[in-house]
């Protein structure tokens, strides 16, 4: 499928192309005041080490953590006494 140009417009080679790109796009050298402030966007101020908040929710979890350990060994010695007991409680009144 050919496609013809628009009407009033004319075909430019390539050559012509690059002629005309290179004439109306000169390199600009930025100002000073731009530059500073694109560099003061482009910092990122980073600590050296955790931050406060990562430091508390670290502690907190491990806390929880450790509180849910505890209670699931509390339950566990639980169940287990309860076992021995019934197991004892039975055996007594067979004798």
């Amino acid at each position: 499928m050919n496609q013809q140009p628009a009407a009033g417009s004319r075909v430019l080679s390539l050559q012509q192309l690059e002629q005309l790109l290179q004439a109306a796009l000169v390199p600009v050298e930025p100002s000073q005041q731009f530059l500073h402030r694109l560099k003061a966007r482009l910092v990122d101020f980073r600590q050296r080490g955790p931050s406060g908040w990562v430091v508390v929710a670290a502690a907190g979890t491990i806390l929880v953590f450790i509180g849910a350990t505890f209670a699931v060994g509390l339950r566990l010695i639980l169940i287990a006494v309860g076992v021995v007991s019934v197991l004892t409680a039975g055996r007594g009144r067979r004798g």
